[in-house]
């Protein structure tokens, strides 16, 4: 099944399928090399969801050069700082790249392909620090400031 890359954000509740009749399903979803995704529980409404316990941008055991350990360390941060509620996400029109849509590019991430991908991420948000995307809720009118960058 394919995620929706908003479901990977912090705090996300992602309800995806709703049985009829008697219920006897047992669902997991998957960890992958950078997400650790919760139990799929069953909601009030009867819908099966998940949400993403954590995430591994960094420190997930793969070797990074340089330039694509700083775009992980990027992308750890700004997931942590919307995780823990000091930044909010940057939203962005739907044909724009959002925090969202690169975070959800990692969602298939595998070892052998973890560093191509953070530096193919780096080429296309060089004039945007990935640290800026998640703004401090103080600091709303910084967001205008980065979305003019990209």
């Amino acid at each position: 099944m394919d995620v929706n890359a908003n479901a990977l954000l912090p705090d996300t509740r992602t309800d995806f399928l709703m049985a009829e009749g008697t219920d006897t399903s047992t669902i997991t979803a998957l960890s992958s090399l950078v997400f650790d995704f919760t139990d799929v529980t069953k909601s009030a409404e009867g819908w099966h969801g998940f949400s993403v316990d954590d995430a591994h941008f960094s420190g997930n055991g793969v070797s990074l050069g340089r330039n694509a350990g700083g775009v992980s360390k990027a992308m750890q941060q700004a997931w942590d700082r919307i995780a823990d509620g000091s930044a909010t996400e940057v939203k962005f029109g739907e044909d724009e790249i959002s925090l969202g849509a690169a975070f959800g590019a990692f969602h298939q991430a595998e070892p052998e392909t973890f560093s191509d991908m953070l530096l193919e991420l780096a080429s296309q948000t060089a004039a945007a620090p990935l640290a800026d995307l998640a703004v401090c809720r103080h600091c709303r009118s910084q967001q205008r400031s980065v979305m003019s960058r990209l």
